[in-house]
């Protein structure tokens, strides 16, 4: 694999907007570049930034017979924005002269610019054995790990591992021992903990199991427990994730051969690879909740776009639980549409006419029916501000899923939603065998298919939530946010406020703590984010005004009703009153006195003196 730098003129050609509608751009072909080759695309002036990070999906594309210009086929890996890889930091690197022609980026410069990518998963390929001996013991023992026992290799670099090699297998051909000092050197030097890492089993099983390197390399004498052939030493700890088939893969991979014991998978065959494992790991009906501002939404946000990373970015909807939620919204009903048409006398008719309207679970299931082998999520938020058992109906019979992510129980489809399931799927007659299984011969049941993913978020501080009941509960899975979940990722924006340095997380923290002596509930404490998006971002006005509206407010009215006078003790104090604080002289002091407003608890917990 080999790695390019090119240019665009992105005045004259919208890469940006190619990108965003079709995940991929056609390129003409200058040089030799092979399937799984990365490019990084430079913008020239106004912007003049690599901004791009694709990959060569294909080659020698043809668009005009009538001519011998061949293209490529690039696919987005990632966008940045980033004035580091502006021109001016790159000429810094080496990279002199004006970017025009194809350039193989040097090894420095690789370094230098993969900084600036997030979407940096390295997969490689560790060899189970002998024909795939070892699958089972890695597999059952949670390891990956190589022969060739040099002894402990922790600490040596790669000149020493070279020299060894060298003395070792002195026999061997010059190019053999090259392979095995490649080898060794990737598995004990370049592979990174966090790395996927995939081993494969013999021919006759073709399965392959999937994990990610938890472990930086180790030497271990007695971790191959094959007592005939022992020899494996080398290790890796590999959370192993999922086992992929042979029969899983769409399109048969090219690059997965094990001819050597590692190798780095290129990057057309891994993107496969974590397609199919994507589908395989995620939880299906999923929700996410916690106390206010711990970043449920954030992270679910986050989770879904690295679910479709590799797919269609546009997979999924998303609704708003309310109390006035009903099946009819969620599900889909009749409702009057108007019908508009030129009559026989040549007259304009404005009439009104009743239509299935499908909602947002069945026009998502359309979509996942449809497209068999992509994700699609319908994202839930608040969904304990609805009655969910009037909204989801009988819907609720389908969240129990079977073992391959599928409704292990069906549902009799209406009339009204047949007529619709027929509409819309009868054309795709290519994967009627599919459809029959799912939903019937003639559309007569409902079946939510492994591939559509409900998420949802619920914070049960909200007033007036509906409850859940267990048999509603159990057929989900949840992740718990706590109350000081994302702090780290504020941890180094200061604040100043009464002439002292100060983190939201230190003011945060000291009135939770007051509000936890008041033996008030987690859900009723204040998350990291519970009221400031781009905090690093405001002035101190614009934060003061926030702290107001949002935190002030909160304390007063929701939490702390009952305890007022003590939580605001200092603003009490500060105006000479001796009780029933009001929430505008509060705000008032606020202005004037900033945290000195608190408690002697929460003045002592920050430090603040009389």
């Amino acid at each position: 694999m080999q790695k390019w730098l090119i240019s665009a003129d992105t005045e004259a050609y919208d890469i940006q907007s190619y990108f965003e509608e079709d995940g991929y751009i056609i390129w003409k072909q200058i040089v030799k570049y092979k399937i799984g080759d990365i490019v990084y695309i430079y913008c020239n002036k106004p912007i003049g930034k690599i901004m791009f990070k694709a990959c060569v999906e294909e080659v020698s594309i043809k668009l005009d017979e009538t001519t011998d210009e061949e293209w490529v086929k690039l696919e987005l890996i990632e966008q940045v924005d980033k004035e580091e890889l502006s021109s001016e930091y790159l000429e810094k690197q080496g990279v002199k002269g004006t970017i025009r022609k194809p350039r193989k980026v040097k090894k420095e410069w690789e370094n230098y610019i993969e900084k600036f990518f997030s979407v940096n998963d390295k997969m490689w390929m560790v060899r189970a054995g002998e024909r795939g001996n070892k699958f089972d013991i890695f597999k059952n023992n949670d390891f990956a790990a190589i022969g060739w026992d040099l002894g402990d290799l922790s600490g040596k670099t790669n000149d020493e591992i070279k020299s060894l090699c060298e003395s070792e297998y002195s026999n061997e051909s010059p190019d053999t021992i090259k392979t095995y000092i490649s080898m060794i050197t990737s598995f004990v030097n370049e592979i990174d903990v966090g790395d996927y890492i995939i081993s494969s089993s013999d021919k006759d099983k073709r399965e392959y199991i999937v994990g990610k390197c938890i472990s930086d390399y180790y030497y271990a004498d007695k971790k191959d427990t094959d007592g005939e052939n022992p020899q494996y030493k080398n290790c890796r700890d590999v959370e192993w994730l999922c086992t992929i088939g042979w029969d899983d893969f769409l399109e048969k991979p090219f690059g997965l051969n094990p001819k050597n014991s590692v190798f780095k998978i290129n990057c057309v065959t891994k993107k496969e690879i974590l397609k199919i494992f994507k589908l395989k790991v995620e939880k299906r009906n999923l929700i996410y909740f916690g106390a206010p501002g711990t970043g449920k939404s954030y992270i679910l946000n986050k989770d879904k776009d690295d679910l479709l990373r590799y797919f269609d970015k546009n997979n999924f909807e998303r609704v708003t639980f309310h109390p006035d939620y009903s099946y009819a919204n969620f599900v889909g009903t009749y409702k009057p549409v108007p019908l508009n048409y030129i009559d026989e006398n040549g007259d304009e008719i404005n009439d009104i006419t009743y239509k299935y309207v499908p909602g947002p679970f069945m026009r998502t299931l359309v979509k996942a029916l449809k497209n068999p082998f992509e994700p699609f999520i319908l994202v839930i938020e608040e969904i304990n501000r609805a009655n969910v058992a009037a909204v989801f109906g009988d819907v609720f019979q389908l969240l129990d899923r079977d073992e391959d992510y599928t409704s292990e129980y069906s549902i009799d489809a209406s009339e009204d939603v047949h007529d619709y399931l027929k509409k819309e799927l009868e054309e795709k007659s290519s994967i009627k065998k599919y459809f029959n299984k799912l939903l019937g011969e003639d559309f007569t049941r409902i079946t939510i298919p492994s591939n559509m993913f409900i998420w949802a978020t619920m914070n049960s501080a909200d007033q007036g939530v509906f409850p859940m009941d267990t048999a509603f509960k159990r057929r989900w899975d949840f992740k718990y946010f706590n109350i000081n979940s994302g702090e780290n990722e504020l941890k180094d924006i200061k604040l100043y406020l009464n002439n002292k340095e100060f983190t939201w997380n230190d003011i945060r923290k000291a009135i939770n703590n007051q509000l936890i002596s008041y033996k008030i509930n987690e859900d009723k404490l204040m998350g990291s984010f519970f009221a400031f998006k781009d905090i690093e971002k405001l002035s101190k006005r614009q934060f003061k005004e926030i702290f107001k509206n949002k935190i002030i407010m909160y304390l007063f009215e929701d939490v702390a009703r009952s305890k007022r006078d003590l939580l605001f003790q200092g603003a009490l104090k500060n105006l000479n009153i001796k009780d029933n604080i009001t929430y505008y002289q509060i705000c008032d002091d606020f202005d004037n006195n900033e945290l000195k407003i608190f408690s002697k608890k929460i003045r002592d917990e920050l430090k603040l003196g009389e």
